[in-house]
């Protein structure tokens, strides 16, 4: 019986193999098929006529056959089938080498292959088991391959090798990638049916660092666009700074931080676990900007002022070797780099149960971008926002446009649940001011107009001085830092006392500097904060605030720089002719001066008729109808445009030509609060004079809580 099924199978292997050479038959072969009893003796009537002709036919066509091939150039191989090469062979095109010679591999990793869990820092893939293809499926179905979850299937580029670092590190990242993070996302979205398989291809234009991953340059590149150092070169560092680390407790007055713990990303959570971080915590990230340090004083009075504030786990990221340069274009570049490491640090985080609405990251110039390319991780990888990113004066050079960077590079509103912007230092001109004017975050706070701060003299094209030159220190970048000056300060103000208030102005930068929106913050201060509906509070509690979109304000300029913002009034009399000139203010309360710079509807005219306006802020708890019942104000013209006037002198007959400032006469002058406190002075044809023959006209008045009459 045996023998009949084995003669049986064989029968139909050998039928199988026969209908598979039939089912190939050409129309050559149907020329020699049997066509019936007799047909190979009975001439056709065909060309040729006969069985030679048929004959000849045959031979013609498997001619024709040959030349075919021949001119295909085929190649075959029993595993993988033919390949193909044009008859017209280039040097560049090539057959590939035979499978022996290739000897393609496939490594199969899992969590249940073994123990090792860190193949990249050993190079061990002693628990790698080796599955092939084409074989039935036998290799994989007797590993520990299961059907049942995603496959992600890496494959390396030219000189590469599927058992190098920087493949193993990705096995690694992959295998790690959804511990924990379930728990504590309670989401399973990142496990898609849609990725059952993922590849990853090195590209030609592209630098792979092991940590990283991947960075690619437009293959046209520009000299401003460069690829990252590696991390060694970069070198960053997180210092880990909490309530439970010391006894110091003003890092930023000593500089010690010896009770910092460094903790490392990407190392399977084991240094973060080994630290005093407390996963129960906020998470606070500080990250510097170019030149910067994640030690220097600044850094550290940050991480003072976030821990007397409450019990929170405070990062410094300190690139300081990458910021450095060696130029601006290339701590451009490192930003990507420190951005990925910083966001494989929140993955480790989040994998470790903190909340991503507990994180806040706070970056400084370059340090913004550095957060956004951070939060692109997280949201790339576990497609979940952090809660809030601060941008402190935003680094405009090279981030102007998408020409050098690509949007996902720069931060904007799409990066964190909640961005707040700090802009101190923008400018419409590209050779002036660090930071970007546009508005990038769900609100953006404008101090002082966004532009050139008080206090400050920064001077023009102070971009190409500092970046061309190599040089940047605080007299080129005064307004640029005083964003995180600001920010900072907001972190050690107290309820009840002064706040950052700020308010929106649809009509934009020159109605704010006119003063033409002040009486939205009137309004503002007359409702409960946070319930104030169109104000916002600039700095820590931007996001408890309700005011989103474009909002203003007006600081001091000098630390403190929170103070009672005012809005200073001059009626110019009738009198006065049409001038160019500079009109500024003093006001003397108490102890306490504060400066207004008074603008003109029409660019330094002084028209007659007119009401000017200004905008300052004067020092908190300082002014108020019962401290200050009146007012000192000096008024200074400075004119721009000089009139000449002949005169005789005595007892000659010689004119002499002597330039003469047009006069200003005023009628009223007014300080306003924004509780709707008003101090006046109401003097028609008031004259300033020049009477200390300094070129500049003067007046001094007193200003009182009396109105004037109409």
């Amino acid at each position: 019986m045996a023998d009949l099924i084995s003669s049986g199978v064989s029968w139909f292997i050998i039928i199988l193999t026969l209908t598979a050479l039939k089912s190939f038959k050409t129309e050559d072969d149907s020329v020699l098929a049997d066509p019936g009893d007799g047909a190979l003796l009975t001439p056709s009537s065909g060309r040729g006529g006969g069985i030679r002709g048929r004959v000849e036919r045959y031979n013609a066509r498997r001619h024709e056959r040959e030349q075919a091939r021949q001119a295909r150039k085929e190649v075959c191989y029993d595993d993988v089938g033919c390949f193909t090469v044009s008859r017209k062979i280039s040097p560049l095109k090539k057959f590939p080498e035979t499978p022996e010679s290739v000897g393609t591999t496939f490594l199969l990793f899992t969590r249940r292959n073994g123990t090792i869990i860190n193949h990249s820092a050993t190079l061990n893939i002693d628990d790698a088991e080796i599955i092939f293809s084409g074989e039935g499926q036998q290799t994989i179905s007797d590993s520990n391959f299961d059907r049942r979850h995603p496959v992600k299937i890496i494959i390396h580029g030219y000189k590469g090798s599927g058992k190098d670092r920087g493949a193993l590190f990705g096995v690694d990242s992959f295998l790690k990638l959804v511990i924990n993070i379930i728990r504590s996302i309670k989401t399973t979205s990142i496990i898609s049916k849609r990725w059952t398989a993922v590849f990853i291809l090195y590209s030609n234009y592209s630098l792979f660092s092991d940590d990283v991953g991947c960075f690619t340059v437009s293959r046209k590149i520009s000299p401003l666009k460069k690829f990252p150092e590696t991390p060694e070169s970069v070198g960053t560092t997180f210092l880990l700074f909490t309530r439970r680390n010391g006894t110091i407790i003003n890092h930023s007055a000593t500089l010690n931080i010896d009770d910092a713990e460094i903790i490392f990303s990407g190392e399977g959570q084991q240094t973060i676990s080994d630290s005093n971080f407390d996963r129960r915590h906020p998470v606070k990230i500080i990250i510097h900007g170019y030149k910067g340090s994640g030690k220097d004083r600044g850094a550290l009075f940050g991480v003072d002022s976030f821990l007397k504030l409450g019990d929170v786990n405070v990062i410094t990221v300190d690139w300081e070797g990458g910021a450095s340069g060696p130029s601006y274009s290339q701590a451009v570049a490192n930003t990507e780099l420190v951005g990925r490491q910083t966001g494989l640090l929140l993955i480790d985080m989040l994998a470790l149960g903190v909340r991503p609405s507990d994180v806040h990251m706070v970056g400084f110039s370059l340090g913004a971008h550095v957060a956004a390319c951070a939060s692109h991780v997280v949201q790339t990888r576990l497609s979940v926002k952090v809660g809030r990113i601060t941008g402190l004066d935003p680094a405009s050079p090279i981030f102007r446009s998408n020409l050098f960077v690509e949007s996902e590079r720069k931060l904007d509103k799409n990066d964190a649940e909640f961005v707040d912007i700090i802009h101190t230092d923008g400018s419409p001109v590209w050779t002036d001011g660090f930071g970007l004017l546009q508005p990038l975050g769900h609100v953006d706070f404008f101090p002082n107009g966004g532009r050139e701060q008080p206090g400050c003299s920064d001077g023009r094209a102070s971009v190409v001085v500092s970046h061309f030159d190599g040089s940047l220190d605080i007299d080129v970048a005064c307004s640029h830092v005083r964003a995180w000056r600001l920010f900072v300060e907001s972190l050690n103000q107290h309820p009840g006392g002064c706040q950052f208030m700020a308010y929106p102005c649809r009509a934009g930068l020159p109605s704010f500097q006119h003063g033409n929106c002040y009486p939205s913050l009137q309004k503002c201060a007359g409702e409960i904060f946070p319930f104030a509906r169109s104000c916002g509070m600039m700095g820590i509690n931007a996001e408890q605030a309700r005011g989103r979109g474009t909002l203003y304000l007006v600081t001091r300029d000098s630390s403190p720089f929170c103070g009672e913002q005012l809005r200073a009034s001059v009626m110019v009399s009738e009198k006065t002719h049409n001038t160019r000139g500079i009109l500024h203010m003093v006001l003397t309360h108490g102890n306490s001066s504060t400066n207004f710079r008074i603008h003109c509807e029409f660019l330094d005219v002084v028209q007659g008729g007119r009401r000017m306006w200004g905008l300052a802020a004067a020092e908190y708890g300082t002014l108020g109808p019962r401290i200050t019942p009146t007012l000192q104000v000096t008024l200074g013209y400075q004119s721009l445009s000089f009139q000449a006037v002949t005169t005789i002198a005595p007892d000659t007959e010689e004119d002499n030509e002597t330039p003469v400032s047009p006069k200003i006469f005023l009628d009223k002058v007014s300080i306003e609060d924004a509780y709707g406190n008003s101090w006046n002075y109401c003097g028609k044809d008031t004259l300033l004079e020049d009477k200390n023959l300094t070129f500049i006209d003067e007046v001094t008045i007193t200003l009182t809580m009396a109105s004037c009459s109409p």
